[in-house]
Order: C-alpha cells, then structure tokens, then sequence
C-alpha cells in the first residue's frame, strides 16, 4: 500500500507537471480492496488559468436607433457623454445625460445616483417626460481620477458607491424598460471604464473592475439585452470613444468585457498556463507569522492547516464571530443535524421557554459552527503550528486596522497574509436590495483596501487574495459578489505592481467540501459544466501558487468550467 501511494504521488506529479493543473486520484483506501486488484478510478484534473487577451476585430455593423428609443447616459464630466448623445442623435434615437450630484431644477437631470431611492424617483419622472428607456451607457467611471497611494477609506467608497453601486441602481430601476427593449431586438446595459489592463496605469481606476464583474453577472441573468463592459483610451478624443461605444451597440455577441487599446479591439479571457515547477521563489520558514481572515472554517481553515502541515509557522486567524464557547454536553458526540435538532428542541421544552423551527436552526448552526472552529484549531495546533484565533469585523477600518496594528507590535512581523473573509446573499438582481449588496460589495471590497494600506509592504513576502470564478465570468444571481471580486482582483494587479513581494488573487471554483455544496447545488454544477474543487487538489494547488507561482501572474483561475477552452 504504500509503495502505491509513493507511485501514485509520482505519477500524479509528473501529470500536473506537463498540463499546469492538479490531479487527484482517490485514496489508496478506496482504490484498494484487500485480497483484490487495484481498481482503477478515473483521475480529476484541476486547471489553473491566467488573465489573458487576443484580439478581437468587430463585425462590421450598422445601427439605427428606432424613433422612439431613449438611451440614459451618466456623464463622465470629459465630454464623451456628449459626444455620445450628438451620435445617438444623428441615428434617429435620443440621448439623455444624467449627471450625479445634487437635484437641479433648471431641466437638466442630475440626482445622486448612488442613493436607490433618489434612482427610483428620477427614473420615474425620465420614463414620464421621455418614455420608455431602451439603453443604458454608464460612463460615470470615465472621470476624473484620484490617484490611489492618496485615497482615503471615504474616497473608496464614495467613487465605487456611483461607479458600481450607482450602476446597479441604475440597472435595478430600469429593468422593465431593458427587458422590454430586448425584447424587441434592442436594448443596451453598457458601462465604459479607464481600467486600461495593458500600460499599467495607476489610479483609482482599480475599483472600476467591479463595473465588469457586475455586468457579466447581468449578462447571464437578462440575455436578451446586450451587455458590455467597455476599456477605453483615455488620450483619445471625446468623439473617437463616443465612435468606439456605438460601434459595439451595433454588435450582438457574447463577449462582455472588450477593450480598445492603440486603436485594436481586444477581448478578454482566461487560458490554462501551467505552474512552473521549475522555479521556487518561496521558503516559509517556520518562524514566519501568517494571517489569514475568514475565521476558521471552510477553504481558509483548510488552507491554514496545509501550512500547519508543511511548515508549522505562527498562524494568526480573524474571523468575524466570538471564539465559540465549550459545546453543551448534551450535544457532544451527536453527529447527524436530526439527531442535534432532537435535542434542542428537547432541551427548550424542558427549559419552558417559547421557540420556532427558525430558533433550533439557528442554534443548531451555531453549535455545528463552534464545533468545527475548535476541531480546525485543534488540528491545526496538533500540526505544530502556534495558532491564535482573534475576533474581528474586517469592515470595520478602526477595529480591523487596530488588528493589523496589535499583531506588528506583538509579533514584530507579519511575512503572509491570506485574505479570504467574504459574505454571499444570492439574489436576481430586481430582487436584490441596496442594503444586501452593500453587505455582500462591502465585506470584500472595503476589507481589501483597508488592508492594502495597513499592511508593510517592503516586509511582506505575499499577499494572497481569495476571490472568485463568479467575479471573473459573472454568475446568476451573485452581481454583487462578482462585482467585489473583481475590485479585489483588479487591486491585486495594482498592489503587484506596486509591491516588492508577490500579490496574488486566486479565483477560485466552487469546492467540494461536506457541509459547503448541498446535492443540488452539486447537480446545478454538473448540469452548468462547473467544476467542484477536491479540498486536497486545492490544498495542494495553493501550495504550488504560493511556492512556484511568478511574480506579474496575479489573477489566477483555479478550477474547471465553461470557461476553461
């Protein structure tokens, strides 16, 4: 048995060496019956893919607007939105400017765009004067920018509040209308942004990423619309943008985000590029302090026990909920939620206290929670690693900053950091609510950037930031998790950059883990061609990100799907 183990982690090695994916065959346990032959089970291969573009020239097109389509433009205050009007004009439709700011009563239309209800009210009275709305390009994103080594937590919210949540209201509000629009035959959710991924620049620009990763999410929730994220030029003129922007409204594809960059049209992607194992940048060392957020259970626990496992540094876990207390000793040793449920509700009735379904779901939930955060502990404590658990809201600029703060101070160090902390609340987006997706936008977007500026950049070896397959290809019913995941990836590009140490964000695919992925959300999955992450493939492949990955390979797909051609 354990010369096949030995032959099997060979064979599977030399495997991932050549196609750049993880393999993961079942356990010699189940691979082997005693008195029997091996049985042979088929391997699963996990791909790793990179961040990629081609060019992508545009089918020639012609567009006439119908006489009564009525597009709503957000104004980039650089004249493009006025130049797109005057366009929009000259083909038989009409343009509608909105600017963001304070009501006007002069006739021009300007709310804050970034409050629901301010959206709802304007658009209402747009709908009433002009009629029914069949597009809209946001080009709020195309103004101007403050560079980001100066932007205060505020500034970050402020800008993404209009660019991305601004976006959503806007979309939210105008559902009906787009929907109606593509119905027949046109209809447009368009956004521009200055993200420009191929010279680099530096700015606030960093957020915009979430405007793609919102719309991707729409594409596949309202197909009959066109939906585009647009990178553009900015040191072109007003009039060639405005040119470039009609240009894909005249186009049906399925490509979202497009960029034009020194006058070619480019699409963008994801390739598999295998791990180069040749190159071994990366020693942990066991003195090394490493801070992971997401608490202690799920991916990140997983991950914090494969460090524990091969190096035993100090391992330092934030997690938004209290340490749990001792588990009641009426539940210890009850495996299966009945069996759990059975005796609450027992335990409740014998107290005399009044409670529903809703209360022993919740007390079941919170007592399987603190069982696996003191399993994990143990764990990973039994590795060799010095574990401490703290308590901590990573949205929370003070407290989460007090944090960082605490631990140089105590430790002296902080060598890696693991940002995995992340909340969802699936919902369409007409159903979605604005206080869901600030929930949902904020626990990583925010978190992100509080501690891209508290952390000490010329003493840390790496960041890795955990995001989202959602946020790179968009994903029903999570707009706002995907237009997070994609602020943070687009700030993991930044922060490279910027960085001496390695900053990655690993998009991951769903996992595979007992407890994480219900039978049918596993049967949605399979039926999508998505992949689900074995934990020891993706145990393993974090490892080899984190060792063998090279500096400038920042955002990283790891598992199959759709999109891995």
């Amino acid at each position: 048995l354990s010369r096949l183990k030995t032959l099997q982690s060979v064979v599977l090695r030399s495997f991932e060496a050549l196609s750049g994916t993880a393999a993961v065959a079942p356990r010699a346990s189940e691979a082997v019956v005693a008195g029997a032959a091996t049985v042979h089970e088929p391997t699963i291969v996990v791909p790793r893919l990179l961040h990629s573009y081609a060019a992508a020239p545009a089918l020639a097109g012609q567009l006439t607007f119908p006489s009564d389509a009525v597009v709503l433009i957000t104004d980039d205050g650089r004249g493009v939105a006025e130049a797109l009007e005057r366009q929009i004009s000259s083909r038989g439709g009409k343009a509608v400017i909105i600017k963001n700011g304070p009501q006007l009563k002069n006739g021009a239309w300007s709310f804050d765009i970034a409050d629901y209800r301010s959206v709802q009210e304007n658009v209402a009275a747009i709908r009433k004067e002009h009629g029914s709305i069949a597009g809209l390009v946001h080009l709020v994103a195309l103004g101007a920018r403050t560079p980001f080594s100066s932007t205060s937590l505020p500034e970050w919210k402020g800008r993404l509040g209009v660019e991305v949540k601004g976006l959503f209201n806007l979309a939210k509000a105008l559902k009906e209308d787009l929907i109606a629009s593509g119905a027949r035959g046109f209809g447009w959710l368009f956004a521009a942004t200055a993200i420009e991924y191929l010279d680099g620049a530096a700015g606030m620009t960093v957020g915009q990423d979430g405007i793609c990763g919102f719309l991707k999410s729409a594409s596949q929730e309202w197909p009959e619309l066109a939906c585009r994220a647009l990178n553009l030029e900015m040191s072109n003129p007003p009039e060639l943008l405005a040119g470039q922007i009609i240009s894909e409204m005249a186009i049906r594809q399925p490509h979202v985000e497009i960029g034009y960059q020194s006058g070619e049209r480019v699409a963008y992607s994801a390739k598999v590029v295998a791990v180069d194992r040749a190159n071994n940048s990366l020693k942990i060392e066991k003195d090394w302090v490493i801070v992971i957020t997401g608490g202690a259970r799920g991916i990140t626990a997983e991950i914090a026990h494969e460090l524990a496992d091969r190096y035993s540094p100090t391992l330092l876990l934030i997690g938004r909920s209290p340490m749990p207390e001792e588990e009641p000793s009426w539940t210890k040793g009850l495996v299966s939620k009945v069996e759990m449920k059975s005796a609450i509700a027992a335990k409740l009735k014998e107290s005399g206290s009044e409670f529903s379904i809703a209360d022993i779901e919740s007390r079941c939930s919170s007592i399987a929670a603190g069982r696996e955060i003191r399993e994990n502990i143990a764990k990973i404590r039994s590795a060799g690693s010095e574990v401490r658990y703290i308590q901590g809201d990573v949205r929370d600029e003070a407290g989460f900053g007090a944090i960082i703060d605490s631990i140089y101070s105590q430790y002296g160090r902080i060598d890696g950091f693991v940002h995995g902390a992340g909340v969802i609340e699936d919902k369409l987006i007409e159903d979605k609510t604005p206080e869901s997706f600030d929930r949902v936008f904020d626990t990583k977007a925010d978190s992100s950037f509080i501690l891209s500026g508290k952390l000490k950049s010329a003493q840390l070896k790496f960041l890795v930031f955990f995001t989202s397959v959602a946020g790179f290809f968009g994903n029903r019913g999570q707009a706002d998790y995907a237009a997070a995941n994609e602020v943070v990836n687009g700030l993991a590009r930044h922060l490279d950059k910027a960085w001496p140490g390695r900053v990655v964000a690993i998009n991951w695919g769903p996992w595979d883990k007992t407890g994480m992925v219900t039978p049918e959300i596993k049967k949605q999955f399979a039926d999508r061609g998505i992949q689900l992450v074995p934990p020891d493939a993706g145990r393993r492949m974090f490892m080899d990100e984190l060792e063998r990955g090279r500096k400038g390979e920042v955002e990283v797909v790891v598992g199959g799907g759709p999109w891995a051609t």
